[in-house]
């Protein structure tokens, strides 16, 4: 797994990838709020998510981002597909063992540092320590 994780280019992925979906996110959010106006709505999510349906032909993640049960369901699927590109075809047949991993990754790692970061005053906490 180490030497595949060596063969990432992160430069390219942190100021490529993960650049344009935050530009992107802000950009859905900005017409969000426009629409909300425009139809006097009050809900800027639904106005969010209708967007993105839009923007990614039909693909919504506002379950995803509502439910908790299937905010974790999705972090399973997303971290199997990874250990499939990072583990070794011998290691990724093992089925006990990848269960453990994805488990361990998503349990302890992931919902941890998502919920640390979508915390409104770890937010502000970090705003007010730069």
């Amino acid at each position: 797994m180490n030497i595949r994780l060596r063969e990432i280019d992160w430069l390219d992925f942190c100021t490529g990838t993960v650049v344009d979906s935050f530009a992107t996110h802000v950009r859905l959010y900005r017409k969000a709020k426009e629409r909300m106006r425009l139809e006097q709505s009050t809900d800027v999510a639904a106005c969010f998510f209708d967007l993105e349906a839009e923007y990614e032909r039909g693909i919504c993640r506002y379950e995803v981002c509502t439910d908790n049960d299937k905010e974790k369901e999705f972090l399973r699927d997303i971290v199997e597909i990874l250990i499939y590109i990072l583990l070794p075809a011998n290691e990724f047949r093992c089925v006990p063992a990848r269960m453990i991993l994805r488990e361990v990754v998503v349990n302890l790692g992931l919902i941890p540092f998502i919920d640390m970061y979508t915390d409104p005053d770890a937010i502000n906490q970090l705003i007010i320590r730069m």
